[in-house]
């Protein structure tokens, strides 16, 4: 099934196949002014088109977009340059104070995917570290002189620590630079009780996960499905990640996503790359997709994040599933892993925090 809901969303994944390594779809369109711009903006694949256009027929990319693309992909070479030093520089510290970390997702995740840091935009510094050690991290940026994103005056000493237990997770900007280093204590605001310490055990041994490890691949796809898939760009990501997935490695995911009771989430994620990136899913994806593509729930998602995708406003993903009475979107993705009242519990002290932050800026 082709993707059908905006024919701007189809061209530009078209346009993106040649840097992902995909064959083309017939004919490309034409890259100009108004297609780059929404590449940029709406779905933050600049890097990417400028990757994708260098190996496209130079009639159809105008001297203009050509330029604004050069542009983009430079401006982001600089940007991981930088965010490289700057995650060097917050994990030595945190290491120095005996605090293991491993950095997810960012420029090293654009290296892990398409042999080029600078072909994925990343805006932040994701670096996650044990609960146990949340409040002694803090405090180590702070006394290094990183910059909480809150300042809340005497009580600062403490509220980052609180405030990434409520969130899962809290900003510091790097001095001099204003680099922004978002640490985690959780991979989600509100997740099954034994995920995020599956995966800090899975990563022990790595200071950046890496795509080789099935917890990393399993979040990368809950993390495109908690957001509902308002991108594109990581969608592109997906697909790269799926076809470093042997068959071995796809039957060890499939065990994961049920044990997380997360399969309706990743099986909606399947249809949907397939859809947009045609020739994403090999066999053993396939036969996965087919053996259950008759779920309810997964059949509801995906066309929940088709409408996310195609939509206008990438702030408000969780609109269409809203519509369809989910409050939350740890309810779609983990199914029944999360009691309810416990979401509720966790969304009204999300709620509230967030609220009290407002009150007093």
């Amino acid at each position: 099934m082709a993707l059908s809901c905006d024919p701007t969303v189809e061209a530009l994944a078209d346009l993106l196949r040649p840097a992902l390594g995909l064959d083309p779809r017939g004919e490309p369109p034409q890259v100009d002014a108004a297609m780059v711009e929404f590449a940029r903006s709406r779905h933050r694949v600049g890097p990417l088109l400028h990757l994708a256009a260098r190996r496209a027929d130079p009639e159809r990319v105008d001297e203009a977009a050509a330029r604004a693309l050069t542009g983009l992909y430079r401006n982001n070479a600089k940007r991981t340059l930088t965010q490289r030093a700057a995650l060097t520089d917050a994990t030595a510290l945190l290491e120095a104070h005996g605090i293991a970390s491993v950095a997810i997702k960012g420029a090293q995740l654009g290296e892990q995917l398409y042999g080029d840091s600078a072909a994925r935009h990343a805006k932040d510094i994701d670096i996650l570290i044990a609960p146990a050690d949340a409040r002694a991290a803090c405090d180590v940026m702070r006394a290094a002189g990183y910059l909480h994103c809150f300042d809340i005056g005497a009580m600062r000493s403490r509220w980052p620590a609180w405030r990434m237990r409520v969130l899962k997770d809290t900003g510091f900007d790097e001095p001099g630079t204003g680099r922004t280093i978002e640490l985690h204590q959780r991979l989600f605001p509100i997740e099954p009780r034994t995920l995020t310490p599956d995966f800090i055990s899975a990563t022990r041994d790595e200071t950046v996960a890496s795509i080789a490890n099935n917890h990393y691949v399993l979040y990368l796809i809950l993390h495109g499905a908690m957001g509902y898939w308002p991108r594109l760009k990581w969608l592109a990501d997906l697909s790269a990640l799926l076809r470093t997935v042997d068959d071995d490695r796809v039957a060890a995911l499939r065990s994961l996503a049920e044990s997380y009771e997360c399969t309706p989430a990743i099986l909606a994620s399947l249809r949907l790359v397939e859809e947009v990136f045609a020739g994403s899913l090999h066999d053993a994806w396939k036969d996965w997709v087919e053996d259950q593509g008759s779920h309810a729930a997964a059949q509801r998602l995906v066309v929940a994040y088709r409408a996310s995708l195609c939509g206008s406003d990438p702030a408000a993903p969780s609109q269409p599933l809203r519509k369809d009475s989910f409050p939350t979107a740890s309810w779609h993705v983990f199914a029944g892993a999360i009691p309810r009242p416990s979401i509720l519990a966790r969304r009204v002290a999300m709620a509230s925090l967030t609220q009290f932050e407002r009150l007093l800026q």
